[in-house]
């Protein structure tokens, strides 16, 4: 009886320090786990007011002097339109997000130098022209709705 009364073998002599030491720092290390997800939380970037993807490819189809007789040809199926919502790491590579939770994918699209920092929509319009067919690229900033860049491919001979 002597010996529950004075606790049991594994946590005498001394043992009982252990075991008081290993509580806390397990309590401690949880405390400093849940601080900092909590502060990552508080601390999420702001989600940037982005320009929609139809806003976007009209920007484009009016850049490219695509004229209103180019949406019977996207209707018909004879156009074809891409767009790549894209956010540029400071390293000036390119990611594809994902359009409805703005989260940045593995999928990579290419290098962007001089847009580091900045969300793009890529848009690439092909169809067919009086001449053969044509192809243009647009990069798009997808805060403000400003052509930062277009590449007309050229005239594309029909095959």
């Amino acid at each position: 009886m002597t010996s529950t009364a004075n606790g049991s073998r594994l946590f005498g002599n001394g043992r009982k320090d252990i075991v008081r030491i290993l509580t806390i720092s397990l309590f401690s290390l949880g405390a400093l786990a849940a601080t900092l997800y909590a502060y990552q939380q508080v601390t999420k970037p702001p989600v940037p007011d982005l320009i929609s993807k139809e806003e976007a490819v009209q920007i484009a189809l009016n850049a490219g002097e695509w004229d209103n007789k180019w949406d019977v040809q996207k209707s018909t199926g004879e156009m074809q339109i891409g767009a790549d919502l894209v956010h540029v790491q400071p390293n000036g590579f390119g990611l594809k997000l994902d359009e409805k939770t703005l989260q940045d994918t593995r999928a990579g699209s290419g290098r962007f130098d001089g847009y580091e920092n900045r969300y793009l929509w890529d848009i690439d319009i092909f169809g067919p022209d009086i001449y053969g067919n044509k192809n243009t690229i647009s990069f798009i900033d997808a805060e403000t709705g400003d052509i930062l860049s277009q590449y007309p491919e050229g005239e594309l001979a029909n095959t």
